[in-house]
């Protein structure tokens, strides 16, 4: 098995800083853009934020919002075993400030794109 078979691993890492109340994207991966496969698999996201109470979350897949509006109380990881993801597909991790209050958003999307068969 090749090892565009067995797939390569890849982290999105960014980083928001503002105030905006409107969503602002994150971290985005569409699904072939690291390694040009035709196939992908979300291992997992995480999120963290300077101030929680005033951030607001937004996540994501395939054009599906799986959660919006979410506050968290700390840092989080999120993990997704067993799926798959065609190419062009797109993850996206956003945040917004509740009150216009200034934040400052880590993000990070990983996971493996690999040929598909």
């Amino acid at each position: 098995m090749s090892d565009d078979e067995k797939g390569k691993p890849f982290a999105v890492v960014e980083h928001y800083s503002g105030s905006d109340q409107a969503y602002q994207k994150v971290a985005v991966w569409n699904v072939g853009q690291i390694w040009e496969l035709s196939h992908g698999r979300l291992d997992n996201i995480k999120l963290a934020s300077s101030n929680y109470s005033k951030t607001r979350f937004k996540f994501s897949v395939a054009g599906k919002v799986l959660f919006r509006d979410i506050e968290l109380v700390e840092a989080l990881t999120v993990t997704f075993p067993d799926n798959e993801l065609p190419f062009g597909e797109e993850v996206i991790l956003e945040c917004k400030s509740s009150d216009g209050t200034a934040i400052a958003v880590d993000a990070i999307i990983a996971g493996t794109e690999y040929k598909g068969g």
